[in-house]
């Protein structure tokens, strides 16, 4: 018989979870991000969470709802702050924007608006 994880351990699972943006939808199945998808971070944290025998859906692929596609960009690894909500902004106005083109902004333009952050 297994020995169950440590308070600590769960806890520390957990906070990993949120910094890989994992979610647990509705339905029970577990949302990931398709480049964590294949990490050991992502299995450890699975596991440690009894959540290894969920379904796994890709909250950047269809079929899973908006609310569930937030990630904070500062988690984001090799990824500034600042380059990536340009980035989804420019998605954002490519998909919602009037004429369908991304914005073009960039983390420097972004910079200008933006509370300092470390990046």
């Amino acid at each position: 018989m297994p020995i169950p994880p440590s308070e600590d351990l769960i806890d520390e699972a957990r906070d990993l979870a949120n910094r890989l943006g994992i979610r647990i939808l509705p339905d029970g199945a577990i949302g990931v991000w398709s480049e964590d998808k294949d990490s050991k971070q992502l299995q450890t944290v699975l596991d440690v969470l009894g959540l290894a025998g969920q379904p796994v859906l890709m909250l950047d692929g269809p079929g899973v709802p908006d609310r569930f596609k937030l990630r904070r960009g500062k988690d984001r690894p090799g990824m500034p702050f600042k380059q990536w909500r340009a980035e989804r902004l420019n998605r954002l106005f490519e998909k919602e924007g009037r004429s369908g083109e991304p914005a073009h902004l960039t983390a420097k333009t972004l910079a200008h608006g933006l509370v300092e952050r470390e990046d």
